[in-house]
This record gives C-alpha cells, structure tokens and sequence, in this order.
C-alpha cells in the first residue's frame, strides 16, 4: 500500500525529532537585583514548568542562577549546562570578554545575551555581539525566558 496523507508514518512519523536538542540545564547569569526580579516568588519556575505542562513535555529546564561572570566561568568549568543567559552586567568583567572566555570552556553551550534596552544593544559592539548567539531585549515580560529556551 502506497503512502497517503492519511497514513500515520506520513502524519507523524519522525515527531521526535522535530526537538532533538533540549534544554535541560540553564546558567543564568544576572546580578542580585536582576535574579530578584527574574524570581520573584519563583514565577520564573513555575512559569517554565506551567508553559512545559501545557506543552506536554516532560521534563522542565532547571535553572541555576548565578551572579557574575566569574561565578559563571567556574559553574561551567564544574557542570554541564545547555544555554547560558546572561544581562549585560557580570560583575568586572565585560560581557563580551566573558561570553568569549564561556565558549572557550563549553564551545556547544549557546550564550544568549538579555539585554535592558536598545542602548545596551549598541554599546555591546559588533565585536562583542559576534561573540554571543543571540541577543534578545527584556521589556518585563517574564515569557522572554520562554521564548530564548524555544529558540534554542
């Protein structure tokens, strides 16, 4: 029997791999204040785990915040992570130095950038930009998160 658009092989087949990299491990690298606002009363948790609900997935991505690059650079150094946030400030070092010496450790782990405003976009430099994978603008909206980990 010929394949038919019918045919369940032809609907579905091969679903799985529609997400064969998933982000189980987050580094999220943003300063008291910022992690404050990320957290507060651990919406982001439960924001991530409700969208991974409704999306019938099973396992939702666990974050682990720190708060510079050198917390960052050693936290890489000791566990496996599948993306790495970061804001824009990491403590003495510049995110463009840091994101550099985050792919010299972990070359696969995506680097994102979660920048406040066009204005830190542009002093980032395209130097500095061409070290991270992506840059994304925070405008409060906690679902940013959500869209960086899907994008990923």
């Amino acid at each position: 029997m010929g394949e038919t658009i019918f045919d369940y092989e032809v609907q579905f087949g091969g679903f799985d791999r529609l997400m064969p990299f998933r982000v189980r491990e987050i580094l999220l690298v943003a300063s008291p204040y910022d992690a404050f606002i990320f957290s507060e009363d651990d919406r982001l948790t439960e924001l991530i785990f409700s969208e991974y609900l409704d999306l019938n997935l099973r396992y939702a991505p666990r974050v682990t915040r720190v708060s510079s690059a050198a917390e960052a650079l050693e936290r890489l150094r000791q566990d496996r992570f599948d993306l790495l946030i970061t804001m824009m400030r990491v403590g003495p070092m510049d995110v463009g130095a840091f994101a550099l010496a985050a792919k010299e450790i972990a070359p696969k782990t995506p680097v994102v950038l979660l920048a406040y405003s066009q204005l830190d976009i542009q002093r980032l430099g395209e130097d500095n930009r061409a070290r991270l994978d992506d840059v994304f603008l925070w405008l409060g909206d906690i679902k940013i998160l959500l869209a960086i980990i899907k994008h990923i």
